[in-house]
């Protein structure tokens, strides 16, 4: 089955600014007839020092996906035959379409502050969010739906949040750590 697969990035490093952004295209064709796979990702990772003092800084992941594939429904494979209706799999399969979006979302933000020598406080906050719809429909017109049509939607989404906040003080003691 036919294969893209596409990415391209840019990063940079200064004494006060580090950042890496990429994006990427995958497109694959399923062995299956009606089905196949699509992903388009963008990434930022951003470490920035604002003052002596403050460091900033971000990783973030963006992904969007497609995928169809065929309702499995009623006929199987089993044991590489054939079973269930005795209907054409490739004629069931293209008339009983599922298609599935999903939109995830995965960053972490941070902040550090350095208020004297040796003690530091990092607070960061984590964001893990996803939201995904499934559609399947089965076509009246087609005969073994014996004159019945259907339509199905799903819709799901997921939110996961963290938020951590560390404080460090660095103790030197007769210049050993």
């Amino acid at each position: 089955a036919p294969l893209q697969s596409y990415e391209v990035s840019v990063n940079r490093a200064t004494e006060n600014l580090n950042y890496y952004v990429s994006g990427g295209f995958y497109d694959a064709e399923g062995i299956a007839q009606s089905s196949s796979f699509r992903r388009y990702t963008l990434r930022a990772n951003t470490d920035a020092k604002v003052a002596k003092w403050l460091k900033m800084g971000t990783n973030t992941m963006l992904t969007y996906e497609e995928a169809e594939q065929a309702d499995e429904g009623e006929p199987a494979l089993s044991s590489g035959s054939w079973t269930g209706t005795g209907v054409n799999p490739l004629e069931y399969m293209a008339n009983n379409p599922v298609k599935n979006k999903k939109y995830k979302l995965i960053s972490t933000i941070y902040g550090e502050v350095t208020p004297v020598e040796n003690l530091t406080i990092r607070a960061q906050l984590g964001v893990d969010f996803s939201h995904s719809t499934g559609f399947g429909q089965s076509y009246p017109s087609y005969i073994i739906n014996n004159g019945d049509g259907s339509a199905g939607r799903s819709s799901t989404d997921i939110l996961n949040l963290t938020e951590t906040t560390t404080i460090n003080y660095r103790l030197n003691i007769n210049g050993d750590h």
